[in-house]
């Protein structure tokens, strides 16, 4: 996500190993999410067939692929080409993922470790840019398709989700699963409870059409896309993408390059601290919060460029105060929209329905990744700094009301008694 970062500076400089113009390096961005979209229900369908570890097998895959052949790109075609291949390794990561840890991992931990997720992903995009600022585009993919090919090696030793199983009646084998995921013997209760719990969610229907006459389902699904739109449209994946392109505009006496890793250095270091308190604060609260401190500060922020470039006062003495009040962002940003969206994904659907769930939930949020990030170009390009930081901090105010009235709280809760929420919600409004 994060390498356009570094990388557009290098392919629209006059040194260019392969020129391009600002508007072209855009749908570098945008292009693996469109391709995504795309593999999105493939996806879906193939994780209830081989399971989930193995459809996490598969889908990083062409994250490696990608890596390599953006290491030996030479022109325009082969950098669309790889950037089209990884797309399918975000496609299919966004759904497996958060499944596979929903479904093994502890009630109270879950929230911690489930944030994960989002602190592999920064602290990726943190290892890019300082990569990538320092480097040459093929190193960078070289050091970066180390990881990959890591997970693909180590990856088969890890066992299958015992959900899953279930589903499949692989009584014996989810016992074994569940007791190497628990480590301990004293599994029997757990067992049977989850016995319960998939055979009561495997009864359900489990076509899309039916999963969108079910009203739970609705609230659900309704809760998560709102939630991940509410994240994309803090502006964060833009910012993340132009990271060094912003800090050059603001001019700012404190380098571009110093500036990005400043940013993403702070973003994957306070999504580890804030991993430590999720499971204690609550989801509902901290996603309030978040909302409130993105509208203020990228308000700010937009105040600012506006001066800037329609006034004459002089900015020179706070050339500093875009660092800062980005930072401000970084900070609130982490405390719940960083993390709280891919927590309650893993959280809010029935085992026999996420596949399905997700899929329509990453479709939205993907769209939502192309329209921010190709629109803080646009926009900028034609209109302003200011108007793109003003779009997002009007998003994001939207996004506190959302959150405020359409939230549930998840903290330390079972997945049973998740989906219990919105069957109780859905029994009430049918009275």
């Amino acid at each position: 996500m994060a390498w356009t970062s570094p990388t557009i500076p290098i392919l629209t400089s006059e040194n260019s190993p392969i020129p391009m113009t600002l508007e072209e390096t855009s749908y570098l961005g945008i292009i693996p999410y469109l391709v995504a979209i795309l593999y999105c229900p493939i996806v879906s369908t193939v994780i209830d067939i081989i399971g989930r570890k193995y459809t996490l097998l598969i889908v990083v895959t062409p994250q490696l692929i990608g890596w390599l052949m953006l290491a030996c790109a030479q022109s325009r075609i082969l950098l669309f080409c790889a950037r089209t291949i990884s797309g399918l390794t975000d496609g299919g990561i966004l759904i497996a993922i958060p499944i596979y840890l929903g479904e093994t991992l502890e009630p109270k931990i879950r929230g911690k470790l489930v944030c994960l997720i989002s602190t592999s992903l920064y602290m990726g995009q943190l290892v890019v840019n300082i990569v990538g600022s320092y480097s040459s585009i093929s190193v960078t993919a070289f050091i970066c398709s180390i990881f990959p090919a890591i997970f693909i090696i180590f990856w088969p030793i890890y066992p299958e989700s015992p959900y899953y199983l279930l589903m499949k009646g692989k009584h014996k084998e989810a016992e074994v699963s569940l007791n190497k995921l628990r480590k301990n013997s004293n599994i029997q209760q757990e067992l049977h409870e989850l016995e319960l719990s998939v055979r009561r969610q495997m009864s359900e229907p489990k076509s899309m059409k039916d999963f969108f006459r079910q009203q739970h389902n609705r609230s659900a699904l309704f809760v998560a896309v709102g939630l991940r739109i509410a994240n994309q449209l803090s502006g964060i994946t833009a910012f993340t993408m132009y990271t060094q392109h912003i800090f050059k505009y603001s001019a700012s006496d404190i380098s571009s390059i110093t500036s990005s890793i400043i940013f993403f250095g702070l973003l994957t270091t306070l999504v580890l601290l804030v991993s430590l308190f999720i499971d204690k604060f609550g989801r509902r609260p901290l996603s309030i919060i978040s909302s409130a401190g993105c509208t203020i500060t990228l308000g700010l922020l937009s105040i600012y460029f506006a001066i800037e470039e329609f006034t004459s006062i002089d900015t020179s003495l706070v050339t500093w105060l875009p660092i800062v009040l980005m930072m401000l962002f970084i900070i609130v940003f982490c405390l719940g929209h960083a993390m709280i969206p891919t927590v309650m994904l893993s959280e809010l659907f029935s085992v026999n329905m996420k596949g399905t769930s997700l899929c329509v939930m990453n479709i939205f949020t993907l769209l939502c990744i192309a329209f921010t990030s190709k629109i803080f170009q646009i926009v900028t390009s034609n209109v302003g700094m200011f108007a793109s930081f003003l779009f997002f901090a009007v998003c994001s105010f939207f996004s506190s009301i959302f959150c405020y009235y359409c939230v549930p709280e998840t903290k330390g809760k079972t997945l049973e008694e998740i989906q219990q929420i919105f069957l109780h919600k859905a029994r009430q409004n049918a009275n």
